[in-house]
């Protein structure tokens, strides 16, 4: 596996774990060095469990390709991305749902299989 696809992967899996965000990836090749933007900044400053799976990320990176750098940011900050190899949003990222808002069925429209995964995360959908 190379560490593009790693990346990938556990940009899925992060997407997946914590749907109010969304990641931006770049590999610089010239600085051997992986960005990944994760948004909202708001949401990263106060959700300890994802910096907690950010650090395990770069554990297993740094294990897996020790000769590349990994870096996480968030918006905001000195680091611009300017060539996007990959770019995934959460599902409540992408339907406009902010953590701990309880929303109705009528004001955001989802498929059945979308709100067993609202619900199942413990996000409430209002009847």
């Amino acid at each position: 596996m190379t560490s593009q696809l790693f990346i990938k992967g556990q940009i899925d899996s992060m997407v997946s774990k914590f749907p109010f965000v969304k990641c931006r990836y770049q590999f610089d090749e010239l600085e051997d060095t992986h960005y990944v933007e994760v948004v909202p900044k708001g949401y990263m400053e106060n959700a300890n469990s994802i910096t907690q799976l950010q650090n395990e990320i770069i554990l297993n990176f740094i294990d897996k390709f020790p000769d590349q750098l990994l870096a996480f940011f968030s918006e905001g900050g000195l680091i611009e991305l300017d060539e996007i190899h990959y770019e995934k949003a959460g599902l409540c990222y992408q339907k406009g749902i902010a953590p701990g808002v309880i929303i109705s069925n009528s004001e955001v429209e989802l498929t059945e299989m979308e709100q067993t995964i609202v619900e199942d995360g413990n996000w409430v959908l209002a009847a």
